[in-house]
């Protein structure tokens, strides 16, 4: 088998597509007055697990007072950062928008804390 045995079998657990924000840019359009946000560096159908959290667990422990609903995981080396957004784009999460509240980095793979974010969800920012 090439490749990290722990890798291979870490990927086969990644059955949910997702896309990332990235960094939001702000700009106004030819004609207009006002300003809209873009997502120019968005990656979409990242592969991904997304599991719901058992209640809403505070993160206390790590110093933050946020409430979070869902924990996802992504490969090493995926582009994700504290405040993107982040929407489920396959299963039973496909449609959900989550703030991403807290970024935990392993050798293998990259566990995210997020929070649903239904403002995000009613403007659709990453169609």
């Amino acid at each position: 088998m090439i490749g990290t045995p722990g890798l291979q079998s870490f990927k086969r657990l990644l059955y949910h597509k997702a896309t990332i924000s990235g960094r939001p840019v702000k700009s106004v359009p030819a004609g207009k007055t006002e300003s809209i946000t873009t997502y120019p560096n968005k990656v979409a159908d990242v592969d991904c697990n997304i599991q719901a959290m058992s209640g809403r667990d505070r993160l206390l422990g790590a110093g933050l007072d946020e409430n979070a609903t869902h924990r996802i995981w992504f490969e090493a080396g995926t582009d994700v950062l504290y405040g993107d957004l982040v929407k489920g784009t396959s299963g039973p999460f496909n449609g959900n928008y989550y703030r991403v509240v807290f970024i935990e980095k392993f050798d293998h793979h990259i566990e995210i804390t997020v929070r649903l974010d239904d403002d995000a969800k009613i403007d659709d920012p990453l169609q």
